[in-house]
């Protein structure tokens, strides 16, 4: 039976808006600020919300997306095989390896570094955006970003969030940096996978 997709917005304490996303069958519902919602027919592999928008990736490699005006995708996007929704932007990565960013351009956030390749994976935050390099390495672009620890390396997943990132080693331990870096748990450790949100982290 073929997935369907529904992201669903709910209303915080918060000024902003979040979205939570509810996994059912396959054709997508995407829901926005303000009741807005639309259906499209997929079939669809992946799906990512940011605070304003809601993008997702289907099975042909191209991008929907519903929300803010300055989050539509480029026109010619194509060949994508991973999305990421940050909080006024969306990254791509493409089956080459290289990247297509879009959104609110203030902060540098979409910013993609000349000559990137090589990623295999994303991660969009508030402020700034995190690529995973294939040889472990991280690369960063944006604004309030502080050093990547010189000796990260080995990295096999990242999470951005709003001040900070925090990667996923191969040997199961988590690293955090930025300008609100996370406080690990000293005794973190066998990690799967990690997420975060604006203000915490949370891992498995």
């Amino acid at each position: 039976m073929k997935n369907k997709i529904l992201s669903m917005m709910i209303q915080p304490t918060f000024m902003l808006n979040t979205m939570v996303l509810i996994v059912l069958q396959f054709s997508v519902i995407l829901f926005a600020q303000h009741n807005l919602y639309k259906s499209y027919d997929g079939p669809f592999v992946a799906i990512s919300a940011g605070s304003f928008h809601t993008v997702a990736l289907k099975e042909d490699g191209t991008v929907e997306v519903l929300g803010t005006s300055y989050n539509t995708p480029p026109a010619d996007l194509t060949s994508v095989k991973a999305i990421s929704a940050g909080f006024l932007h969306t990254v791509a990565l493409k089956e080459d390896g290289t990247v297509v960013a879009w959104g609110n351009i203030k902060s540098g956030r979409t910013d993609v570094p000349s000559g990137l390749s090589n990623v295999k994976a994303l991660s969009g935050g508030d402020y700034h955006t995190a690529a995973l390099i294939e040889d472990g390495t991280v690369v960063e672009w944006g604004t309030n970003l502080t050093e990547i620890p010189e000796d990260l390396t080995k990295v096999k997943a990242l999470a951005a969030g709003e001040y900070f990132t925090m990667a996923l080693k191969e040997d199961g331990k988590v690293v955090s940096w930025g300008k609100r870096e996370i406080n690990i748990p000293a005794d973190l450790a066998n990690v799967k996978a990690i997420t975060a949100g604006e203000f915490h982290a949370a891992a498995l």
